[in-house]
């Protein structure tokens, strides 16, 4: 997905799991980690092709994320020194950063290596179009309303976790719409008699309600 929706994500995670410790330092750290995993695109992996098969690579293992997790736990507690008594929290909370980022990465169409170095396969779903606003907005809009309530409040924190919700359910509604999706196609294809080699199929930009299909 694109850096703002990322970096929504990254924060709303970051203020419900740790907004009521530290306040607005959850939402920024969790912005800043939600950006991280896609600083990938500024290492040079020897030309064009490579460097767009490479990106979501490594950065974005679920296994280097769960390495990294304590070298960024550790580089947090030495900017807030006072969150110390939290780090377990910490610890949860920038894995939960992390792995967000690439599971969210493996709804679009071009592919996440979750599973690096085991394996290169590009995971990737391919339910909602790399920007979309319908994802983004809930998010953004539950930032904004829990710094208004306050962002040590549980009330702060409730909202981050409505909007999480609000957004996961328009994810999976992406899912129920490519399933319908496919089971239409194949049946046109079935009558029809036509028996694809392959068949891809990803939303239009923006949205998860027109579709493009490649057979």
């Amino acid at each position: 997905m694109d850096s703002v929706t990322q970096a929504a994500l990254g924060a709303v995670v970051g203020h419900s799991i740790m907004g009521r410790h530290v306040g607005r330092t959850a939402p920024l750290w969790g912005a800043a980690l939600g950006t991280l995993p896609d600083l990938d695109v500024l290492i040079a992996f020897g030309g064009a092709v490579e460097d767009f098969t490479y990106h979501r690579g490594f950065s974005h293992s679920l296994f280097i994320q769960l390495l990294a997790t304590p070298i960024l736990v550790w580089l947090i507690l030495k900017c807030h020194s006072d969150s110390h008594p939290f780090r377990k929290q910490w610890a949860i909370a920038v894995l939960a950063i992390l792995w967000t980022h690439s599971f969210l990465d493996t709804f679009t169409v071009y592919g996440t290596q979750l599973l690096w170095p085991f394996t290169e396969h590009p995971f990737g779903i391919s339910s909602v179009f790399i920007i979309d606003p319908f994802y983004t907005a809930p998010l953004l809009v539950g930032l904004v309303l829990a710094g208004a309530w306050g962002w040590n409040s549980e009330k702060s924190k409730k909202t981050a976790v409505i909007a999480l919700c609000v957004s996961s359910i328009y994810l999976s509604w992406s899912l129920v719409a490519k399933i319908w999706l496919h089971q239409n196609i194949e049946l046109a294809l079935t009558q029809q008699v036509i028996k694809p080699r392959a068949l891809l199929s990803t939303p239009t930009p923006f949205n998860t309600l027109l579709w493009r299909v490649v057979i």
